[in-house]
C-alpha cells in the first residue's frame, strides 16, 4: 500500500500550491478576518478538461493594514488514503503576506507560507514564496497576477524526493465584488511550467509539453473589526 501513498504525495507535490485561490492578493485590513473557501486545481483528461476537485478552507487576519497572517486546512487530501490501517492524509498550511503597496486601485503583495501533508506513514513539507500585483479597473472588478514558487523542504518518501524540488506556478486572477462583504475569485494557473507535463499521471493539460493548466473558484467573506 505504500505505493498508493507515494502516488498521493507525488500528486500533492505538484499541486499543493494550487489548493486555494490567491485570496490575499488584496490586503485584509487591520483587525479584519477573511474566510476563504476554494475549489479546483489542474485540469485532467476525463473525456474533457476537468479541474481536480481540490478544496481548501482558509482564514486570514489583518495584523496591520499592510500585514496579514493566515492558515488553512485541506480536507480533500484525506481522499488519498493509503489504507492498511493507516490514517488518511491531512493537509495544513500557515503563513503571512506583506503589502508594501496597498491602495484602493492597485496593490503589491509578497507572501510566504508552509504546507504540510502527512499521516502515520509518511509526510512532506513545502514552502511557498509568492509575489503578485493587482489593480481595479472598476469598483466591482479586480485583476491581478503573479508567480508562486513551491519549494519542497523535506519528505520521508524517497520517490517524492526524486522529483524536482522547485515547482513554479504562474497565476492570473479576476475578483468580482464586493457584494456586501462577499467577493468571488476566478483564478487560472500554469502549474510547474519548468517541468515536463506529458509524462505524468493523471494526464494533465500542458502548454506544449510543459506544466499543467488549471482553474479554481473561491468565495471570500470578510468580518470587519474583530478585536484582539
Amino acid at each position: 500500500m505504500r505505493n498508493c501513498l507515494c502516488f498521493a504525495l507525488a500528486i500533492l507535490s505538484s499541486v499543493a500550491s494550487g489548493c486555494a485561490t490567491t485570496h490575499l492578493l488584496q490586503p485584509v485590513g487591520k483587525n479584519n478576518v477573511r474566510i476563504n473557501v476554494s475549489g479546483g486545481g489542474p485540469a485532467i483528461r476525463l473525456g474533457g478538461p476537468i479541474p481536480l476537485p481540490l478544496v481548501s478552507v482558509n482564514a486570514a487576519y489583518g495584523v496591520e493594514d499592510d500585514l496579514d497572517i493566515h492558515a488553512g486546512l485541506h480536507p480533500v487530501a484525506a481522499a488519498f488514503n493509503p489504507g492498511a490501517g493507516s490514517t488518511p492524509l491531512m493537509g495544513i498550511n500557515a503563513g503571512a503576506t506583506w503589502h508594501p503597496i496597498q491602495r484602493w486601485r492597485h496593490a503589491l503583495s509578497i507572501g510566504g507560507e508552509l504546507y504540510a501533508f502527512g499521516n502515520r506513514r509518511d509526510a512532506v513539507v513545502f514552502a511557498n514564496a509568492w509575489i503578485g500585483g493587482s489593480g481595479r479597473p472598476t469598483r466591482w472588478l479586480l485583476l491581478g497576477g503573479g508567480v508562486h514558487n513551491l519549494l519542497r523542504v523535506g519528505s520521508s518518501e524517497p520517490e517524492v524526493d526524486a522529483r524536482p524540488f522547485w515547482t513554479p506556478t504562474l497565476f492570473g486572477l479576476a475578483e468580482f465584488g464586493p457584494i456586501g462583504r462577499v467577493t468571488i475569485d476566478l483564478e487560472a494557473r500554469w502549474y510547474a511550467f519548468t517541468q515536463n507535463g506529458r509524462n505524468t499521471a493523471p494526464e494533465f493539460f500542458p502548454i506544449g509539453s510543459l506544466g499543467a493548466l488549471g482553474v479554481m473558484l473561491g468565495v471570500n467573506y470578510t468580518f470587519p473589526e474583530v478585536r484582539r
